[in-house]
């Protein structure tokens, strides 16, 4: 409460200025651009990507784009390839960032209700009109469930608008893409989109070959009235995995004798570990671990004028996605699987039905939009599991969840336009139910016991206020507060079980977690004067009962933790042909109370190995025997990380980009007590040259032109133990590569 009053304090403060003839606030890119994310959160820190920027990187991946700006960073665990493997994480989230961000296609969620994460390749790049970043929770009212670290929107053109395209590029290690867009306009309201991408690697790491292939049809009809959609998406992919590399353990008298056939230094190779009984120096070449995605939606909407001031909108959806993956086991051999083997098939189909009205009308003087919305979705699941893809099923999940919301934004603009003061409020409930059972015919499931059904009924809520307010002609100040929440996913819950590590027994309460809940407070300045633009801003978020997803054990609600953190992006036009644009993040995640209890497992235990010991803070040792993490840093979280890209104009049509980042070192999973070797921060470099003239478009380039080695993933063993302290599991990125792009309009 206290931060609501801190809300209207500065909200006086700000009423007192003197104005002069400022134009009117717009949180839209332009008066009649509406978008819904965008409209009505005055007091967000939010970042337009137009169409211009997204060309002018089109070598970049979605998410590779998105990243550039602040408050973002970029997990992978593959290189360039369909963004398979990548996370985008908003305010740092770290191990639990791809639930806590909300990826939506002109307003309608992709995030699915699994860890599976968003397939970015589903939307063509050129058919993308802008791409709108809010970081924060203000979005939660707007979209629901997971939107705490923020919500990234991509907003399409109308077929009418945009181009025909044929697209082919390479790049090293035998990747090619071709793209086809072809628009067949009925009208000028009306018209077909049809598009085809086609992309093929070897990819940097051995045997991990990939191939993706994505098709859109799409019908627009557009007036000034009336504005409908229709997508069919169908998309696939295929890929082996190769699985991760090791560093030596720093105890090199006596590391583990399975290092030796995947060393970090060797990075490309894709050797699997084998089995404990190996021998140093022997590798056992077994059958690849593999994945395949199948995914098929279908998504419709409708944009109704009702009068000059009222406006409709309704969006339906269908989403089946199926999702074939196979683990090889210890000593599992090409053809020759084994009960260590695991192939799981995942089916997922996802209805959602969204309807909003938004309302214009004047309180006295003042501009107000009235919004006004209901969300329903309903997702069914299942999984089947067996030890390859020919042997029988004996393993089987079925679960489901139904959620509904009503939610309103509403936004009033003061003082002749000088300020918007906008607020929001949402209630969603929904009920999950789950249920486990296994065919012990199966010999793979001949002593597997399946816990008892579950069902439980979630309520949460959202809100948020915020200002936005005009000092003069270059500054805008703003402020906001949000409450934010996130379900657990059907993953974590269905890795949930009463004992904190082994294999679930069927005693006590399974598939049990918190609702994860937080409280924000953000602080910014707007500032333009034609030549120099920049925004930032400093917040504080407070998050309770934080879901962590561990894969191979027990998932668990973490401890408070607390973020904080600066948020920069800034544009400059040194000149007519040199320009510059950048970001800079500052975050520090940690704990801000709580305690692990000592123990040699992972879950809600610290280590109490010899070698963990040795490492831990004594201090920190509590008199029960517990051991405090209050202040420690949240695993996978760099502190500091910057972009600056420097363009330069050689010739007309003939642009050169030069662009640098850099990503600070970052505490690995499962280090919660921050005693682990970190990530190391690193620098990469990118060049390339691009132009056009009546024949096309083409680029030429190098990424990673100084050939660093980097990895943005690890985890350790949360043993921490003596023979394999600062081993951890790596997942190496892509070195120098060189590509080559060339495109026609037509």
């Amino acid at each position: 409460m206290s931060k609501f009053f801190l809300i209207l304090f500065f909200y006086s403060l700000t009423l007192s200025h003197s104005f002069a003839d400022e134009q009117t606030i717009w949180i839209t890119p332009s008066e009649t651009d509406y978008s819904r994310l965008s409209t009505g959160l005055a007091g967000s820190n939010i970042t337009i990507i137009s169409e211009d920027e997204i060309k002018n990187d089109k070598n970049s991946s979605l998410p590779e784009i998105i990243a550039t700006h602040s408050g973002v960073q970029l997990r992978n665990l593959f290189s360039n390839v369909q963004s398979t493997g990548s996370t985008l994480d908003l305010r740092g989230f770290g191990e639990s960032a791809k639930n806590n961000s909300v990826i939506l296609l002109n307003g309608r969620r992709l995030n699915d209700i699994d860890m599976g994460g968003v397939n970015f390749s589903m939307v063509p790049v050129n058919s993308i009109k802008r791409i709108e970043i809010i970081r924060g929770g203000s979005a939660s009212t707007l979209y629901g469930d997971g939107a705490v670290g923020g919500a990234v929107n991509i907003v399409t053109k109308n077929v009418t608008d945009t181009p025909g395209l044929l697209n082919v590029s390479t790049r090293s290690h035998n990747t090619y893409k071709e793209d086809l867009t072809v628009p067949i306009n009925i009208n000028n309201k009306s018209g077909f989109l049809l598009s085809a991408s086609l992309n093929e690697s070897d990819t940097y790491r051995e045997r991990s070959d990939f191939r993706g292939e994505a098709y859109l049809i799409r019908y627009n009809y557009n007036d000034e009235n009336y504005n409908f959609y229709i997508d069919v998406n169908d998309n696939s992919y295929r890929q082996f995995l190769p699985g991760s590399r090791y560093a030596p353990s720093l105890n090199v008298a006596d590391t583990s004798d399975t290092v030796n056939c995947n060393l970090l230094s060797d990075s490309r190779t894709a050797y699997q570990k084998g089995t404990y009984y190996l021998l140093p120096g022997e590798c056992l070449i077994r059958e690849p671990d593999s994945s395949k995605f199948d995914t098929i939606a279908i998504s419709s909407g409708i944009d109704l004028k009702i009068d000059s001031s009222t406006n409709l909108y309704l969006n339906f959806s269908n989403r089946d996605k199926e999702q074939k993956a196979f683990t090889a086991g210890g000593a599992s051999t090409i053809g020759n699987p084994t009960s260590a083997d695991t192939f799981n098939f995942y089916e997922l189909e996802t209805d959602y039905v969204s309807l909003r009205t938004d309302h214009r009308t004047f309180l006295g003087n003042n501009l107000t939009t009235l919004s006004v919305g209901v969300d329903l979705q309903e997702t069914d699941y299942s999984k089947k599991s067996s030890q390859s893809r020919s042997d029988q099923y004996g393993g089987f999940v079925y679960a489901s969840q139904e959620s509904r919301a009503i939610y309103s934004q509403n936004s009033i603009n003061l003082i002749d336009g000088k300020s918007v003061l906008s607020f929001g409020a949402r209630l969603e409930n929904a009920d999950y139910k789950v249920q486990e059972s296994f065919d012990t015919t199966v010999s793979k499931f001949a002593f597997s016991t399946a816990r008892d059904p579950y069902q439980t009924k979630m309520n949460n809520s959202a809100v948020n206020i915020g200002l936005e307010n005009i000092l003069d002609k270059q500054k805008t100040i703003f402020i906001k507060y949000a409450e934010a929440f996130r379900t657990p996913d059907l993953d974590a819950r269905n890795s949930t079980c009463a004992n904190a590590y082994s294999a679930c027994s069927n005693t006590g309460t399974h598939f049990f977690l918190r609702d994860q809940t937080s409280d924000e407070i953000e602080l910014g300045l707007r500032f333009n004067n034609g030549k120099f633009s920049a925004v930032s801003s400093i917040y504080e978020m407070n998050t309770l009962n934080e879901i962590r997803y561990v894969p191979y054990a027990n998932n668990t609600n973490l401890d408070p933790i607390k973020r904080k953190g600066l948020n920069i992006d800034f544009k400059y036009d040194l000149n007519e042909k040199m320009k510059m644009n950048g970001s800079f993040s500052y975050i520090d995640a940690h704990f801000t109370s709580g305690s692990l209890s000592r123990g040699m497992f992972s879950g809600t235990y610290a280590s109490n190995t010899a070698t963990a010991t040795e490492r831990m803070d004594s201090n920190r040792n509590n008199s029960d025997g517990t051991y405090n993490i209050a202040g420690l840093k949240v695993p996978l979280v760099a502190e500091y990380t910057y972009d600056i890209e420097l363009n330069y104009l050689i010739a007309d049509k003939t642009n050169f980009k030069l662009n640098m980042s850099f990503v600070d070192d970052m505490f690995v999973s499962n280090d919660q007590e921050n005693i682990e070797p970190t990530i190391p921060n690193y620098y990469l470099f990118d060049v390339s040259l691009n132009s056009e003239n009546e024949f096309g478009k083409w680029s030429i380039g190098v990424d990673n032109m100084f050939n660093t080695s980097y990895y943005t993933f690890a985890v350790a063993s949360s043993t921490h133990a003596d023979t394999s302290y600062g081993r951890q599991n790596m997942y190496p990125l892509e070195r120098r590569s060189i590509f080559f792009d060339y495109a026609y309009e037509f």
